[in-house]
């Protein structure tokens, strides 16, 4: 019970008496919210307070429930979601300097810091690489047996469903379609087809050579000179045109960084970056270059890439204004279509969306301004597989029949078997 208001019974089991949530005043929905219940969000960086360090956020929490020695509590849940060598260094780290797997894996300390009675998990795992989607479902289990818990898992994943429930509902358009047992549903594998794009024999469109990219360290005192580390170290790459590029690694290896760096959000400390046979590495995102239209980004996070205080519908007119001399009111009907985007999404705001919705719209954004290379950073980890491989498919066809390059970021390598003519391991 957040925002919206509902009809019927909502009912939980506190200290052996029935409690209808619908009834509960503001301040026993407080309390409530304080002591029984916790909730892990989709996207992390909804979740954490942007200008609050992450260790902070947690030993908040510890000191609201009145535990002792907060900040060692603090420490030990960030080492117990996976941080065991660099506890300190996330301790002391902002949302916006760790990579969307690391602040999903910051909201669940929270959420375990709070010893809630019920956890309700929406897509916990979503943004998680396979090592640390165990890992994290691992203690969302320990956490479950400690405290008693009770566990609600929101996902479409059927793989992560079977394997974490005992009983499980399905729903289409917020109504019961099923229920049933876990260990009955059926998991479908989608093989790879094997297309691949044709490449030419021309010069690369991309070139990565020997790149470094370093961030300054945070919680390090001033007498200290090596205020810097170090994410991405001496990395090459090249993407050809008309290539599908797969890149694949762990939650903080440096992904993210990479696909900022060539479109220049950040600097880069060594090494090159050349586009189209120009050297851009000296080029930042607020210059006057071609850059801006023909490298287009997706980002993970689907939230932050829109403005919240706009309509999506305005948000994509100032891209057609952008793009007038090349883009139609056709194609902008034609993506809409290819990416199930329904009309009616447009007239919302994006916190009025779903992270699938909102990542189509994404896609659909930067579709528009016809780029010559697509830079796709986890672009349907927030998908079901139905969808997921729909919007993989048109990534597919966009490329054999347009002749998109696209260097295609994940950690889910069945995505990346599916769509991608070669892989990257960081």
């Amino acid at each position: 019970r957040q925002i919206y208001t509902c009809t019927g019974q909502i009912r939980i089991m506190h200290n052996g008496q029935s409690i209808d949530l619908n009834q509960l005043d503001q301040q026993g929905l407080v309390a409530y919210r304080k002591n029984l219940s916790a909730i892990i969000f989709q996207d992390p960086y909804a979740s954490l307070i942007p200008n609050k360090r992450c260790g902070q956020q947690i030993k908040d929490i510890l000191r609201l429930h009145q535990v002792d020695h907060p900040k060692a509590q603090a420490l030990n849940m960030i080492r117990a979601v996976g941080f065991s060598t660099d506890t300190h260094k996330v301790y002391h780290s902002y949302p916006h300097q760790l990579s969307g797997g690391e602040c999903q894996r910051i909201v669940i300390a929270c959420v375990l810091s709070s010893r809630a009675r019920l956890i309700i998990a929406d897509e916990p795992t979503s943004s998680l690489d396979a090592y640390h989607e165990n890992l994290v479902l691992e203690h969302l289990v320990r956490a479950q047996a400690t405290l008693g818990a009770g566990l609600i898992l929101i996902a479409h994943d059927v793989r992560l469903i079977k394997k974490m429930t005992s009983r499980y509902i399905r729903i289409a358009s917020g109504k019961i379609i099923k229920i049933g047992w876990s260990k009955d549903l059926q998991v479908f594998d989608r093989p790879p087809r094997g297309i691949k794009g044709h490449h030419d024999h021309q010069a690369p469109l991309l070139q990565l050579k020997n790149i470094c990219i370093q961030y300054k360290k945070v919680g390090q005192p001033f007498f200290i000179k090596k205020n810097y580390h170090t994410v991405v170290r001496h990395f090459n790459l090249t993407l050809r045109h008309k290539a599908i590029l797969g890149l694949v690694g762990k939650s903080g290896s440096g992904k993210s960084s990479i696909a900022r760096a060539i479109v220049r959000m950040i600097p880069v400390c060594a090494g090159t970056i050349e586009f189209k046979g120009h050297d851009i590495t000296d080029k930042m995102i607020y210059g006057q270059h071609t850059i801006k239209k023909d490298i287009q980004l997706v980002l993970q996070d689907s939230y932050l890439s829109f403005n919240p205080a706009y309509r999506v519908s305005e948000i994509i007119d100032q891209i057609m204004k952008y793009a007038a001399y090349t883009t139609t009111a056709e194609r902008k009907t034609h993506l809409m279509t290819k990416l199930g985007i329904v009309p009616r999404w447009l007239k919302l705001f994006a916190h009025q969306l779903s992270g699938g919705q909102r990542q189509r719209l994404n896609l659909l954004r930067s579709l528009l301004l016809e780029p010559t290379l697509l830079i796709c950073d986890e672009c349907v980890a927030s998908l079901d597989d139905q969808t997921k491989f729909e919007i993989l498919d048109l990534l597919k066809n966009l490329n054999l029949e347009e002749g998109l390059s696209i260097l295609f970021i994940s950690h889910d390598l069945q995505s990346v078997s599916y769509i991608c003519d070669s892989i990257i391991h960081l």
